[in-house]
């Protein structure tokens, strides 16, 4: 049985995990915004809100953003086999 340090580990392993998709989503974000949504933000006023989704970028034609949802999904998958391998819940 794994010690509860060694769970420690796992656990802070996950929020790396989901501090990485925040950076790739934000990547993601960025990218597009001076890419396909170039248009689009240039005419979107100052201090507007918009939520963007993973959706939106597993549609996109761009390649750079096309690997950055494949890695954000691998992430996904990498983050769920470790929380159910070691039994964690949300």
């Amino acid at each position: 049985m794994p010690s509860s340090l060694y769970k420690q580990r796992v656990e802070e392993a996950l929020k790396d995990l989901r501090l990485c998709q925040e950076n790739i989503f934000t990547s993601l974000v960025n990218i597009a915004m001076e890419g396909e949504l170039k248009e689009w933000n240039e005419t979107v006023v100052i201090g507007e809100k918009f939520k963007f989704d993973l959706e939106l970028f597993e549609r996109s034609d761009d390649a750079n953003i096309q690997i950055l949802v494949k890695l954000f999904n691998n992430i996904d998958t990498a983050y769920e086999s470790l929380k159910n391998l070691n039994n964690i819940r949300d």
